[in-house]
């Protein structure tokens, strides 16, 4: 099973693309999670050998940088709502 944020919430693709961009803690986060799907993708796929305890580890760890991202993901959707909420107010 792929596991890409992009089509997990599509609804933030926009915020995902300028955190990218903007933020160096999201994008290693974000390289750091992708790097772990990768991997197990291709464990899965017979590419190489892990054992259980690793593989429980690692999908672990992708949740939980998977709830990161969201959070932070949120959080720039929401503040650049406030934004374009203030622009137009003071139109």
């Amino acid at each position: 099973m792929h596991h890409d944020i992009v089509h997990d919430f599509p609804d933030l693709k926009q915020a995902l693309f300028a955190l990218k961009a903007s933020d160096d803690q999201f994008k290693g986060m974000f390289q750091k999670y992708e790097a772990i799907s990768n991997g197990l993708r291709q464990a899965q796929g017979g590419a190489g050998v892990m054992s259980e305890q690793y593989v429980t580890a690692m999908r672990q760890q992708r949740q939980s940088l998977k709830t990161d991202l969201f959070l932070m993901l949120k959080m720039k959707q929401a503040t650049d709502a406030s934004c374009r909420r203030k622009v137009f107010a003071a139109q």
